[in-house]
C-alpha cells in the first residue's frame, strides 16, 4: 500500500484518540488520500457504538432483543424465526451469534456504522473514477466527503441501523448489475439485501425495469407520471399494496403504516419540509436542467424515484425509501460535475439542502447526542471502547 505523507501519523494519533485525530483526518483529505476513508468511517463507527437511543427508536428494541438472545439455545432462535414468519434474518442472525459469543452489541453497531460510511464513501468515490475524463478536481476532495457526510440520515443511521445495514449492502448490487456487469455478484448481493431487510423487495420491479428496457425509458415522461402520488390519497397507495403478496409480518406492517392516523404538528410538517427539501431540488433537475438521456445512473434514479414516489402519502414508508435515492442523486451530481464545470452550482445547491437536513437531524436527536457524546469519557480509545450501554441508559 502507498501512503500519503502524514498518514502513518494520523493512524498512530487515531489508535491513540480517534476524536481527537479529526483535524490530522481533515488535513489527509485535503492531501486526497484515499486511506482516509476508512478512518472516517472508523469515526462513524464509534458515533454508533456510543449512541444512547430513546426508549421508542429500534436500537432500544436491539438492546432488549440482543438480551433476550443471550438466553436461549440455537434451536430456540431457530423457533424465534419461524413463529415471528421473518423472511429478513441476517440482522437477526448475527444479533444471536455476538448474544452468544457473549460481544457486547455495541460492537456490533461499530462494525455495521462503519460498514455503511465506508460503502457510501467508496460507492461515490468509485463512480467518479469511472466517470474520469480529465479532471480530477472532485475526487475525494474535502467538499466530496463533506456534502456526502451531510446527506446521511443520522436518525437512521445510529438508531435504524438494519435499514441502512441493507442500503449499503443494496447499493452494491447495484453497482455490480449495473456498473460492473457483474450479475452473479448483483443478483447474490440483492438476495443479501433481502435477507437482511425484506422492504428492499420493493425495488425489484425497478430493477427488472431498468434491466430490461432501459433503452426504452422516457426518463422526464416516468418521473411526471410519478409525482401524481404526491396528490393521492393514502387509501391508493393501500390498494396498491393490496395486490401484492407480502409475508404476514410485513403486511402488519404495512397495514398498521397505513391505519395510523397521526396529527403532525406544524413544527414536525416544517421540519419534514426541510428534511425533504432535497427531493423537490431532484424533480426539478431531472424534469428542466439534466439533459443526459443516457446516463446509466440517471435512468436507474428516475426510476426508483418514480417507484417511492407511490409511497408519498405514507411518510413513515417514504422518509426511509428516500434514503436510497440520496446515494444515486448525489453520484448523479458527481459525475455532471466532473464533466463540466458549469454544473457544479446544482452540486452547491444539493450541497446546502442536504446541510439543512443534517442541521433538522442534529436537532431531532440533540437530546440523544448531548446524553452519547461526553469528551471526558471519548477522548482516548481506552476511555470509548469500555463505555458501555444498557437498557436503563435510554433516554
Amino acid at each position: 500500500m502507498k501512503f500519503t505523507k502524514g498518514y502513518l501519523e494520523t493512524l498512530f494519533i487515531f489508535i491513540f484518540s480517534p476524536f481527537l485525530s479529526v483535524p490530522l483526518i481533515i488535513l489527509q483529505t485535503i492531501k486526497r488520500d484515499k486511506n482516509v476513508i476508512m478512518l472516517i468511517s472508523l469515526l462513524f463507527g464509534f458515533l454508533g457504538f456510543l449512541y444512547i437511543p430513546t426508549i421508542t427508536n429500534d436500537k432500544a428494541k436491539y438492546f432488549i432483543r440482543f438480551e433476550y438472545f443471550e438466553k436461549i439455545s440455537l434451536e430456540n432462535f431457530l423457533q424465534y424465526l419461524v413463529l415471528t414468519k421473518r423472511p429478513d434474518f441476517i440482522f437477526e442472525t448475527l444479533m444471536y451469534l455476538f448474544a452468544q459469543s457473549k460481544v457486547n452489541i455495541q460492537w456490533l453497531f461499530f462494525i455495521i456504522s462503519t460498514f455503511v460510511v465506508y460503502s457510501i464513501l467508496t460507492f461515490c468515490n468509485k463512480i467518479l473514477e469511472i466517470n474520469l475524463i480529465k479532471s480530477k478536481r472532485l475526487l475525494l476532495t474535502p467538499f466530496m466527503v463533506l456534502i456526502t457526510i451531510f446527506s446521511l440520515s443520522y436518525s437512521g443511521l445510529l438508531s435504524g441501523v438494519r435499514f441502512y445495514f441493507a442500503l449499503s449492502i443494496f447499493i452494491w448490487s447495484i453497482y455490480f448489475l449495473f456498473i460492473d456487469k457483474n450479475r452473479t455478484k448483483g443478483i447474490l448481493l440483492l438476495v443479501v439485501t433481502i435477507a437482511t431487510h425484506f422492504s428492499f423487495s420493493f425495488f425489484i420491479p425497478a430493477i427488472i425495469i431498468t434491466f430490461f428496457f432501459q433503452k426504452k425509458l422516457n426518463l422526464k415522461l416516468i418521473l411526471a407520471i410519478s409525482l401524481i402520488f404526491l396528490f393521492l390519497p393514502q387509501n391508493i397507495l393501500a390498494n396498491i399494496l393490496g395486490f401484492l403478496e407480502m409475508p404476514e409480518t410485513y403486511g402488519n406492517k404495512a397495514d398498521a403504516y397505513l391505519n395510523n392516523e397521526v396529527e403532525f404538528s406544524k413544527n414536525s410538517i416544517i421540519l419534514t419540509f426541510l428534511r425533504n427539501a432535497w427531493i423537490y431540488f431532484l424533480y426539478v433537475f431531472i424534469l428542466f436542467i439534466n439533459k443526459d438521456k443516457k446516463d446509466l445512473l440517471t435512468k436507474i434514479l428516475v426510476v426508483f424515484t418514480a417507484f417511492v414516489n407511490i409511497t408519498y402519502s405514507v411518510p413513515i414508508i417514504f422518509n426511509r425509501y428516500v434514503i436510497v435515492l440520496k446515494v444515486l442523486f448525489l453520484s448523479v451530481i458527481f459525475i455532471r460535475c466532473l464533466h463540466s464545470k458549469n454544473q457544479l452550482k446544482y452540486l452547491y445547491i444539493l450541497g446546502i439542502l442536504f446541510f439543512i437536513n443534517f442541521v433538522v437531524d442534529i436537532n431531532v436527536l440533540r437530546y440523544n447526542i448531548l446524553a452519547s457524546y461526553k469528551m471526558k469519557e471519548m477522548w482516548n480509545i481506552i476511555l470509548l471502547i469500555t463505555n458501555k450501554i444498557s437498557p436503563h441508559d435510554f433516554l
